[in-house]
């Protein structure tokens, strides 16, 4: 739902979907990334406290099966979600080596990307959202806890609006404008916007609006808790 509504902003995105968003796909496209002025990764993330380096985003093919063989040798990610192998993940280490001359903007739309490991006796920081700043984009949008699907699209889908919109305004006023937006709005309002959204296909609004509808109260704020809305950050200019 996030991802078909976002690229209708861009002119002939390259949309790596599902299954096809594995790590071969992506380095196949690592050459467009170099051109490219904004980078949307919808995926699950993970951060390893005990080792940052190892942290990630999880593509797909990268999930390995319940009755996968432990080989001591090879090293696995344990989440919550399961084990996967971090060679088919794109890994921290290869985000610093990316090249992002052009990118005002990368967006990951994934949980535990914006967490930092503050632990060291440096200056630095480490996190995904380095890496990214690293590689060269002007801007990070992360998220440091994994949110509801349905109001994690809704407010991506929001922030580009407001980003992209009429005013253009920072990444970061962008951002506090979303965040503000989400917790003010009634169900009442959210069926308008979701109705009035070009963005939006058909078969999504049906869903979105069933969803508000079916567990909320017209005059409810049904994100005006921070757990919806406070958990997106943004590093950059």
């Amino acid at each position: 739902m996030e991802v078909e509504a976002i690229q209708n902003f861009f002119n002939q995105p390259t949309v790596l979907k599902q299954e096809a968003a594995n790590k071969t796909a992506f380095n196949q496209a690592v050459a467009e990334l170099k051109q490219t002025g904004f980078a949307h990764f919808s995926c699950h993330g993970y951060f390893k406290f005990a080792n940052p380096r190892i942290s990630g985003l999880i593509l797909a093919d990268a999930k390995l099966p319940e009755t996968a063989v432990t080989e001591p040798e090879k090293p696995r990610i344990r989440s919550r979600r399961g084990e996967f192998n971090p060679d088919e993940c794109l890994t921290l280490p290869e985000i610093f080596n990316l090249r992002l001359p052009q990118c005002r903007l990368v967006a990951l739309s994934a949980c535990e990307t914006g967490i930092t490991d503050i632990s060291t006796k440096t200056d630095e920081y480490i996190s995904i959202l380095a890496g990214f700043f690293f590689a060269g984009a002007r801007n990070v949008l992360g998220t440091l806890w994994a949110v509801n699907d349905l109001s994690t699209a809704v407010f991506m889908i929001r922030f580009y609006e407001t980003l992209l919109g009429e005013n253009q305004p920072p990444v970061a006023l962008a951002l506090k404008q979303t965040q503000e937006w989400m917790r003010s709005k009634t169900v009442a309002d959210l069926l308008n916007w979701v109705n009035g959204c070009a963005l939006i296909n058909q078969q999504q609004r049906q869903e979105m609006s069933n969803h508000l509808t079916g567990w909320h109260e017209l005059t409810e704020t049904p994100w005006r808790s921070p757990y919806y809305w406070a958990g997106f950050c943004a590093v950059g200019q």
